[in-house]
């Protein structure tokens, strides 16, 4: 067996069937990667390859494999952008995975309408697509609905994770993403997506679990 068919059939049957649907020649090398190392450990991990790449996918196809398996009752992916039009983006490249496995797809930022928000609160399989900015007024506005949101977290995607390096912006994820941690009783597996990230070693503890085990690392 190749190492792209061992990776593909670490995904989920319904994940399979949506890659042959798709009528991919290959899967991508970060793509390949990334799918051992999310399904065969529980590491955190920094996916770094260029745009256009497959990050996407690299990320969310395994993760998604994770939530459909998932025999918890409520489970939740949790994004995390810098920027309002890339959750845009992202919210269709995801329907487009999940149109016909019964997982929801919610974006959340201040041109979203209420009653697409409020599917959060009614679905056992779901990604939130959210801005740290919407985060944080979730946490002031509405804490005891952010409690039951996070406590069911299973993942956590930073996508342009270089984009808070360095930065007071960044700071202030790194903050959230700490007190959301407190939400869960199991620490979510954290990974971070990037075009350039530069030496990985110096990237912030954000992504370090409580047992301190070593980020893994993708560079394709």
């Amino acid at each position: 067996m190749t190492e792209v068919e061992n990776s593909f059939s670490l995904l989920h049957e319904d994940i399979q069937s949506w890659i042959y649907s798709q009528k991919w020649k290959d899967l991508r090398p970060a793509q390949v990667e990334a799918i051992k190392a999310i399904r065969k450990s529980s590491k955190n991990l920094i996916i770094s390859a260029p745009t256009a790449s497959g990050k996407t996918e690299a990320a969310f196809l395994p993760l998604i494999s994770e939530l459909l398996d998932s025999e918890k009752k409520e489970s939740l992916i949790l994004y995390i952008s810098p920027l309002k039009a890339l959750i845009n983006d992202q919210k269709e490249r995801l329907i487009s995975i999940t149109k016909n496995i019964y997982i929801d797809i919610v974006p959340w930022h201040g041109d979203i309408p209420s009653n697409t928000k409020n599917k959060l609160f009614k679905s056992e399989k779901c990604i939130l697509l959210i801005t740290p900015e919407s985060i944080e007024a979730m946490l002031i506005n509405n804490p005891i609905s952010a409690r039951k949101i996070f406590k069911k977290t299973q993942s956590l995607v930073i996508d342009e994770f270089h984009s808070f390096i360095g930065n007071d912006r960044g700071e202030q994820l790194f903050s959230i993403i700490y007190r959301l941690e407190k939400f869960s009783k199991n620490q979510p597996r954290k990974i971070a997506l990037s075009a350039t990230m530069g030496d990985y070693e110096k990237v912030s503890k954000v992504l370090l679990n409580k047992k301190q085990d070593p980020i893994e690392y993708i560079d394709s």
